[in-house]
């Protein structure tokens, strides 16, 4: 007998859940008034939602980043390039300030960070 597993949305990180989702504007066609629309709402939708405390922690540190404006809760030019790179926001992250500071061995900060994120840059 196969013991059942939480909800692959319960074991995500939601750090990056909520940035994709504000930075591709997620919502559904019965939202009238897109500026209103956050990730909090998305996440509020699914069958299994995560605790609203995960969430406003996963808010929280994404505005702490620069990711999220702190005010509307919209993707900023930063969040949505990092939103745009195949790793959670904090590697991310860690990857575009590897790019910044490295210069011409950017390529070598970038597989650093990718082998300390456990995922293959190349997928």
């Amino acid at each position: 007998m196969e013991v059942s597993r939480p909800s692959e949305l319960l074991r995500l990180n939601l750090e990056g859940l909520c940035l994709h989702a504000t930075a591709l504007r997620v919502m559904p066609s019965s939202v009238i008034d897109e500026a209103s629309w956050t990730a909090r709402d998305f996440l509020g939708r699914a069958l299994n939602a995560p605790r609203e405390t995960a969430v406003e922690h996963a808010v929280r540190s994404l505005i702490a980043m620069g990711a999220l404006y702190s005010d509307d809760e919209l993707a900023t030019p930063l969040g949505a390039a990092l939103a745009h790179l195949p790793l959670d926001p904090r590697p991310a992250l860690a990857a575009c300030y590897g790019r910044l500071l490295c210069g011409a061995r950017s390529a070598d900060a970038f597989r650093a960070v990718c082998c300390m994120d456990g995922k293959d840059p190349f997928v």
